[in-house]
């Protein structure tokens, strides 16, 4: 069964239309998970769903530009030339609740 984090994108960029997130979590589609700044201040966040695992995902910002997650401590290449962050669920959040903790940003 499929669970959800909240996810956030600090500073991801302040004079951004849109961030979204794309990666194993929602098979690559940009579309899917879109993030949210309810305060205008560039703190993008947002709720994915996640399996139990190590995810590799990214950040894109206005539709185009894929950037990792600041606190991710670690990334992969995407094949593409550039970077995928990485994280690890380490279990499944309560049904119908958004989840911090349960991650482990590699």
């Amino acid at each position: 069964e499929d669970g959800r984090i909240l996810v956030g994108a600090p500073g991801a960029d302040a004079a951004a239309r849109g961030v979204s997130v794309a990666g194993d979590v929602n098979g690559g589609d940009a579309r899917a998970v879109r993030l949210a700044d309810a305060k205008g201040d560039g703190h993008w966040q947002g709720v994915v769903p996640v399996m139990p695992g190590v995810s590799q995902y990214v950040f894109v910002v206005d539709g185009q530009r894929g950037i990792t997650d600041p606190q991710a401590a670690e990334s992969v290449a995407d094949g593409f030339g550039q970077q995928n962050s990485l994280m690890r669920i380490l279990e499944m959040p309560p049904p119908n609740e958004a989840s911090e903790g349960i991650v482990d940003f590699l």
